[in-house]
């Protein structure tokens, strides 16, 4: 194999961007799980309309499409002519496009519309990776725009050993004319030439509504400052001053075409009405390995944020229509924007406005004129913040709320490495299903993860709202705490809780079409003093659990209660008899006691008398 997960991981390329678009769930899910093994989660897609749209917003380096994705031929031709417009666009062009197909003879159609490269389902893994392979060091196109043949002569000699395919243009509306038909990556122009300058070459590619994110460099004998500086206003990316030193031709081509990881950096979006500040502000962004999308309008870019759902937003204070702070106002307003980092461009100062602006949940400002690397370090700053806030956030779904807690508290008195334990009196509710490895049997591990969610959300919603904490989950196992309060309230707290959670598994299953789709589980609940503390390494990962006899007792009782029902024991009981009624009692040998303990199934809660009424 020729790309390896190791070897894909050496490369610094296990973020390659993947798209595979097929109605196929099958192939789909075989295409998914090849990848899976070379360490690349694909983006997954099951309608040919969505391609487009996919390509222009997750920017994948390879796309591979069922080509014939349904039995008749219209669906076909489509397939063909949606390649051809992938194809045909700037934006779109550089993807490289797999076709795909149970049979061999859609190999020639699909080339024919445009595709890169074709591979026969089924296939083998290797395929994949030399697929990947090929899109890695797939030729660019660089357009070279001069009415000197003697120039297109010697770039053509720099270029002979490098991975680029050369087109050539005498005049800019020549140029102009193969643009379409070429799809270049790159452009490089001359500015003095008959019919069109460079300047306006470049200034018609970057207005241009297809072609506005295509690299224009300039390179003329032109090298006056202001010069220079009328080809960066026409849009140029860059500017070379004749004659071209080869060696820096070649880092800037590979600068622009080659450094795929910078594809992989966040997705910004930028509004702003001054196509002049788009530019600055665009060209510093990508350099630095951004992908981009601009808007011209308030109201523009409160819809591509909804659509897009970008890392960072930097929008202009000033702006027609909707200006900058009523747009970071609306984004403030939806839940999935709360915490998008918003930067505004500005050229006031005034205290009061920038007052109102935090108000709206402008996050920080850039005062004009300003420098790219004071921008371009506040978006890093502010991006490496909001990694930092999803990385907790993230971290503590996998943590107790005990463990939460007790890490703040840690933090917050500065002592992060000292490993504390207490004693403390609770009540400890275990709860297990009910011939779980039978059911697994019958189930894909996908239908078994998504039931154990479905059924923990349900039962977990009910310990919290009975002021218990879930202390962790052992397979389909819930352990769960009740502390903090009186040695009562915490049993009746854990017994009510166990009770719901009969009732709530009762009338699930009631709706069941099947029977053995029912879930049944045991609860056992035990009081008694347990020991809080850090469990695990001082130094590198510790947990904050409770351990004890009262947790053993507590895990043999569930194992000993009946099916739907909830197991207690007399210390439980003693605290909660008047709060509870008991269905029967029993004096059980549990395993690893030396004496029996009488234990008692629950029944329910008990009703409260009503109140009597007076004279």
């Amino acid at each position: 194999m020729k790309l390896s997960s190791e070897t894909l991981q050496k490369m610094e390329l296990s973020t390659l961007s993947v798209c595979v678009v097929a109605t196929s769930k099958l192939i789909r899910t075989m295409v998914g799980q090849s990848f899976l093994k070379l360490g690349i989660t694909p983006i997954q897609i099951d309608k040919p309309s969505e391609i487009i749209n996919c390509v222009r917003t997750k920017h994948p380096h390879l796309l591979i499409i069922q080509y014939g994705m349904e039995s008749h031929g219209t669906e076909r031709a489509e397939i063909s002519e949606v390649i051809q417009k992938l194809r045909h666009h700037n934006e779109t062009s550089t993807v490289y496009i797999v076709a795909l197909s149970t049979s061999q003879e859609a190999e020639a159609a699909s080339k024919k519309a445009g595709a890169d490269s074709f591979i026969a389902f089924p296939f083998e893994v290797e395929q994949l990776s030399n697929l990947l392979e090929a899109s890695i060091s797939r030729r660019k196109k660089v357009l070279l725009v001069d009415d000197s043949r003697v120039i297109h002569q010697m770039i053509a000699g720099i270029l002979t050993h490098e991975n680029y395919e050369l087109f050539h243009a005498y005049n800019g509306k020549q140029a102009l004319e193969m643009i379409p038909k070429v799809s270049p990556d790159l452009v490089i122009t001359d500015i003095e030439m008959p019919e069109m300058s460079g300047y306006e070459v470049c200034s018609w590619v970057k207005n241009h509504k297809d072609y506005s994110r295509l690299p224009v460099i300039i390179s003329s004998t032109l090298s006056q400052s202001f010069e220079i500086d009328k080809g960066f206003d026409a849009g140029a990316d860059d500017y070379m001053v004749k004659p071209v030193d080869a060696d820096e031709m070649i880092n800037k081509l590979r600068g622009f075409l080659y450094n795929e990881m910078k594809k992989q950096r966040e997705h910004l979006l930028v509004v702003d009405d001054s196509k002049v500040m788009l530019s600055i502000v665009v060209n510093a962004l990508e350099n630095q390995g951004f992908r981009v999308s601009t808007a011209t309008k308030g109201d523009e870019g409160l819809k591509l944020a909804q659509s897009l759902s970008p890392a960072l937003v930097i929008t202009d204070f000033e702006m027609p229509g909707m200006n900058g702070r009523e747009l970071t106002r609306k984004l403030r307003q939806q839940d999935a924007f709360k915490l998008l980092p918003i930067v505004m461009l500005t050229g006031r100062d005034e205290q009061v406005e920038k007052t109102k602006a935090r108000a709206a949940g402008v996050s920080e400002f850039v005062t004009k004129p300003f420098t790219a690397d004071k921008m371009l370090a506040l978006v890093e700053r502010l991006l490496a913040e909001a990694r930092v806030r999803r990385e907790r956030e993230a971290m503590i779904s996998y943590m107790s709320d005990a463990a939460v807690k007790q890490a703040a508290e840690r933090a917050k008195s500065g002592s992060t490495q000292m490993m504390t334990s207490y004693r403390d009196h609770a009540a400890v509710l275990f709860s297990d299903v009910c011939g779980f490895t039978e059911m697994s049997e019958k189930r894909t591990p996908e239908e078994i993860i998504n039931l154990l969610n479905s059924y923990f959300d349900d039962m977990v919603t009910i310990i919290k709202s009975n002021g218990g904490i879930v202390d962790k989950f052992i397979g389909d196992a819930i352990m769960a705490v009740f502390y903090g309060k009186s040695p009562a309230d915490n049993a009746y707290g854990a017994a009510k809780a166990a009770l719901e959670m009969i009732d709530k598994l009762k009338a699930i299953n009631s709706q069941k079409q099947e029977q053995e789709e029912s879930v049944h589980i045991r609860i056992g609940v035990h009081s008694g003093e347990l020991i809080f503390g850090d469990l695990g390494s001082k130094a590198f990962r510790r947990d904050f659990t409770v351990i004890g006899d009262t947790v053993n007792t507590a895990q043999r009782l569930e194992s000993n209660a009946p099916k739907d029902h909830v197991l207690v024991s007399d210390a439980t009981l003693l605290l909660i008899k008047d709060k509870v009624l008991v269905e029967r009692s029993e004096t059980l040998k549990l395993k690893g006691k030396k004496v029996s303990i009488q234990c008692h199934v629950l029944k329910s809660l008990a009703v409260a008398p009503a109140p009597q009424g007076g004279a």
